[in-house]
């Protein structure tokens, strides 16, 4: 498998673009969010559960949680 190296800014623009990344959206309208969800679209749990725990924690820090 081929590893592509891309910016944390080149990240969030696909990311933006594709819908992948909503939490700055949630943010600014108040909305909660799943930070399991946005972090296994970005992440993946079972590529790197290091750096997928990490960003659990950092969305939950930022933004309100869903609960459902």
């Amino acid at each position: 498998m081929a590893t592509i190296k891309m910016s944390k800014s080149q990240w969030e623009f696909i990311g933006n673009q594709t819908g992948w990344l909503k939490t700055e959206e949630a943010k600014k309208k108040g909305k909660k969010v799943n930070p399991w969800a946005v972090c296994n679209k970005t992440v993946g749990k079972k590529e790197n559960p290091e750096k997928f725990e990490r960003c659990v924690m950092d969305v939950k820090e930022k933004h309100p949680i869903k609960k459902d």
